[in-house]
């Protein structure tokens, strides 16, 4: 993977996890679960604080093998959710 396809690929998904976090709606659920809405069908969101797992989202981009698994859903969680901002090191490792 050239680093221009990297950058644009981080580019999309902060830029998508921007209208996620500011346009979105976030439910908390139990066990670590937050369900997103305001896109076209809702997902769920798992992060836990303590790390024992790593996040994941029930969005069809959370498999891709180029986003790592860290798709908008997942960052907009993580960036709403203070005790989950450490997690987000792991999108650029």
């Amino acid at each position: 993977m050239s680093t221009l396809s990297v950058y644009h690929r981080d580019n999309r998904i902060l830029r998508g996890a921007r209208t996620v976090s500011q346009q979105y709606q976030f439910t908390p659920l139990t066990d670590g679960r937050v369900r997103v809405t305001g896109g076209t069908q809702p997902y769920e969101v798992t992060a836990l604080t303590d790390w024992s797992a790593a996040p994941t989202c029930t969005c069809p981009d959370h498999q891709r093998t180029d986003t790592k698994g860290y798709c908008k859903h997942i960052i907009a969680v993580l960036l709403r959710e203070p005790a989950l901002h450490c997690q987000l090191l792991e999108l650029f490792l």
